[in-house]
């Protein structure tokens, strides 16, 4: 429910691409009633993710409508990548396109309808044919993964103290109809493991014994030895991001940006994530192999790049709060998120483990 890129040239032509040459003197607005007779709908968006703005370079027809939720528009772009067009909520991530919609708009009132085509022009994404959505682009800010933060990481005393608070938040706080439930049994954090695994939902306990298996490989450095419970996790659970997917990818980011920040080992950590994410590929959903392959690469959508952030580098109520943002997140992907964070953090702390840096 989730690119280390270098900037340079790359990023300015991308910059360029996202502020083309307007069509008109002023930028899209949002409207309520048809702007034309060609559009139903016009959204104006606020961010593009790196990933996405290169992807849209080109023009005419890029793709078809994949699916449709309250809070995006998945689109599967020609040569199979996805980009998400999403409401100002969900929040800047790499393959996401930021819009205006508010939360009390959803995008399924749009008239968008599955396979739907979607053409690039100049300055915008047309979606539909006579109901037509529109996105400006034209002004949408360039997002990319904040990869090393400017604030000094604090002691890894309180780092852990973080961590047992935001674990004491999200096992209280957070949606446990996916994996959320593991969080008492897997992550110390003061709270009394009063949860047996007979009393776990039926995906926890199918998840418990290959999410221990796993970070006992990783801890041992085993890192051939991952692809087994990497695919009995990836696809776990319901909807286009199942629980264990994100759960793998909130473990990826935080690996990889806790590696980054407190100077671990960042081959090791790549080695780990590209074994993951390919031991993944074809075990679960298209949109899900996005946002795994994303996390790999420590990319990842800002709410959970803030969170691993805040329990870097702040003290416990900041990382409290960042987690209560990061809960709310879709039905359970905040709260899977947040776990697999947690099981990251866990690992990179721990002086015995190939991943730490203690």
């Amino acid at each position: 429910m989730i690119n280390v890129h270098g900037f340079g040239n790359g990023r300015a032509r991308l910059s360029r691409l996202v502020t083309e040459q307007k069509v008109a003197s002023s930028p899209a607005k949002r409207r309520d009633s048809p702007p034309s007779t060609f559009a139903s709908y016009t959204l104006t968006a606020t961010s593009i993710g790196f990933a996405a703005a290169n992807r849209i370079r080109g023009r005419g027809a890029i793709g078809r409508v994949h699916s449709i939720f309250s809070g995006a528009i998945d689109v599967v772009l020609r040569g199979g990548s996805m980009v998400s067009i999403v409401r100002e909520e969900v929040g800047s991530g790499p393959t996401n396109i930021v819009t205006d919609l508010p939360r009390k708009r959803s995008m399924a009132e749009l008239g968008v309808e599955k396979s739907d085509q979607v053409l690039r022009k100049s300055g915008e994404i047309r979606i539909g044919g006579k109901r037509a959505v529109l996105v400006s682009i034209q002004h949408a800010r360039l997002y990319r993964t904040e990869k090393e933060f400017p604030t000094k990481p604090r002691s890894i005393s309180e780092i852990r103290t973080n961590v047992a608070a935001v674990a004491r938040t999200a096992a209280s706080r957070g949606h446990h109809q996916g994996l959320g439930g593991l969080i008492p049994l897997l992550v110390p954090s003061g709270i009394e493991k009063t949860k047996r695994p007979a009393a776990l939902n039926s995906f926890s306990r199918l998840a418990l014994p290959r999410v221990r298996s796993l970070l006992s490989k990783i801890r041992e450095g085993r890192i051939s030895d991952l692809g087994t419970d990497v695919q009995n996790l990836a696809g776990l659970g319901p909807g286009l991001t199942p629980s264990g997917d994100d759960m793998l990818s909130g473990l990826m980011a935080s690996l990889a940006l806790i590696a980054h920040n407190l100077k671990g080992d960042a081959e090791r950590v790549r080695r780990v994530n590209r074994e993951i994410a390919s031991s993944a590929r074809k075990r679960t959903t298209m949109l899900s192999e996005e946002y795994l392959s994303q996390a790999a690469r420590g990319e990842t959508n800002e709410h959970f790049q803030e969170l691993i952030k805040k329990m870097l580098t702040a003290l416990p109520n900041e990382a409290k709060r960042s987690a209560e943002l990061v809960l709310k997140v879709g039905e359970t992907s905040g709260t899977d998120t947040v776990l697999g964070i947690l099981l990251g953090f866990q690992l990179s702390l721990d002086e015995k483990s190939a991943v730490g840096v203690a």
